[in-house]
């Protein structure tokens, strides 16, 4: 493999929110949540960002009942760990290394953020009232420094937020 470049790197998505299924935000409050269950990198040129694949996937809600007057849905993601998984001998990327940006956000507003291990990052807040909404989310891996990189795959689990405010 040539210098400055790497193999295939992967961002797994595994969810705290199931695809399409139904969560409860409170007591009385369901909602029909989707999510990407995959997103992966295919880093061919370390130096330069690479976009996640699909792009965009979209992240939404439907189905929402039982919200009291004025409250707002919010969908936020957070890392599991701080980095991803490596191959032995690999460095391993940070869970910083990987951004979103939203466009197309429809009955509310998204937010562009940076995956953290720390806190939650806030993709999507609803209008009011809360019935459905979405949003597409572009992910984005940042150039990486190519001391102690080796092509294969890296995985990064990351959890997703539903909650009513």
């Amino acid at each position: 493999m040539a210098s400055g470049t790497l193999g295939r790197l992967a961002i797994l998505v595994p969810l705290l929110v199931l695809g399409a299924g139904t969560r409860t935000v409170a007591a009385q409050q369901i909602v029909t949540v989707s999510t990407p269950p995959a997103v992966s990198f295919a880093v061919t040129n370390v130096s330069v960002t690479t976009t996640g694949a699909p792009s965009p996937v979209t992240v939404g809600y439907s189905n929402a009942t039982l919200f009291l007057l004025g409250q707002r849905l919010r969908i936020s993601v957070k890392a599991d760990t701080s980095s991803f998984s490596a191959p032995q001998g690999s460095t391993a990327i940070p869970a910083e290394s990987v951004s979103w940006v939203v466009s197309s956000a429809v009955s509310g507003s998204g937010s562009n953020g940076t995956l953290s291990a720390v806190s939650y990052g806030e993709v999507f807040r609803s209008n009011t009232p809360v019935s459905s909404g979405s949003v597409g989310v572009t992910w984005r891996l940042a150039p990486l420094p190519a001391a102690g990189l080796r092509s294969g795959s890296q995985t990064l689990t990351v959890r997703w937020r539903i909650e009513a405010m």
